[in-house]
């Protein structure tokens, strides 16, 4: 297998950095000489940054132009995943926060912790131990 093989394996990273170099190089979206060496540069870089930008060109070769504002704002648009997470990790977050105090506020907590109990009004006598006395 040589390196243009579309059997090789791209990182998916890289394969999405080649298509927004792409977008930016392209003559639509008007780039700069600064534009084109920074392209040159990133592609020169790493051998998959070259491979990503043959196979970025073929399938714009293929597929036509694509207007450079609507690739640039479909190739910026972060993952949808990346929003459900967040919302599900929200969502739990503002559900067992007041079930975590209702939970709090009414189990006897305190009684558990007590190492002597009296019912309510009623009082007891203690034997602390000597240490406790000597204060």
């Amino acid at each position: 297998m040589n390196a243009g093989s579309p059997d090789v394996a791209l990182d998916p990273r890289v394969a999405r950095e080649a298509a927004q170099w792409l977008m930016r190089v392209h003559p639509a979206a008007e780039p700069t000489d600064k534009d084109h060496r920074a392209c040159q540069q990133w592609r020169a870089a790493h051998a998959q940054h070259e491979l990503a930008w043959q196979r970025a060109q073929r399938l714009d070769a293929r597929f036509g132009v694509i207007p450079p504002a609507l690739s640039t704002a479909v190739l910026e648009r972060r993952p949808v995943q990346a929003r459900r997470r967040a919302v599900t990790k929200l969502a739990l977050l503002l559900t067992l926060s007041p079930a975590a105090l209702i939970a709090y506020r009414q189990m006897p907590v305190d009684a558990w912790r007590a190492d002597y109990k009296t019912a309510t009004g009623k009082g007891a006598v203690c034997a602390w131990p000597m240490a406790a006395r000597r204060r």
